[in-house]
């Protein structure tokens, strides 16, 4: 399960000790026709995952915090889960949008964003948690 490369927007990463997973899908360009545009998904296998997602962006230049108003959507399973609205217009204090969020066994996610920018712009998401397995169930013969 462990993994060197912490940026993968189609795989789940997990630590070399297989303790905690991570999901970062660094900055992803998007445009006003880009509603519910899908930009990363991952499938869990017998973990679950027990953490937070956090949004990043929209901003209209990555080198700038200059953005509007966009909302990260989860799916689980094809079934949206999550909704994240990101409220990054110039003036507000609101950076991003952060979320507990449990991942169970066997579940595809995918995630999609959807902007009110009207124009380029950039967004992301990332996934950080736990991971835990289900117990084991029966007699363990040695």
């Amino acid at each position: 399960m462990s993994s060197q490369n912490p940026i993968s927007r189609n795989a789940l990463q997990f630590t070399n000790d297989n303790k905690h997973a991570y999901y970062y899908s660094g900055m992803v360009a998007g445009s006003s026709t880009g509603n519910n545009l899908s930009f990363g998904s991952f499938m869990t296998n017998t973990e679950y995952i027990v953490g937070t997602v956090q949004t990043l962006g929209p901003i209209t230049d990555t080198n700038d915090v200059n953005g509007g108003r966009g909302k990260l959507l989860i799916y689980f399973d094809n079934q949206l889960t999550i909704m994240l609205l990101n409220d990054f217009d110039t003036g507000n204090m609101m950076q991003s949008n952060v979320a507990d969020i449990i991942i169970p066994p066997f579940t595809t996610v995918e995630l999609k964003y959807n902007d009110s920018l009207g124009a380029t712009y950039f967004f992301g998401a990332s996934i950080i948690g736990k991971v835990g397995m289900a117990p084991r169930v029966g007699n363990l013969v040695e």
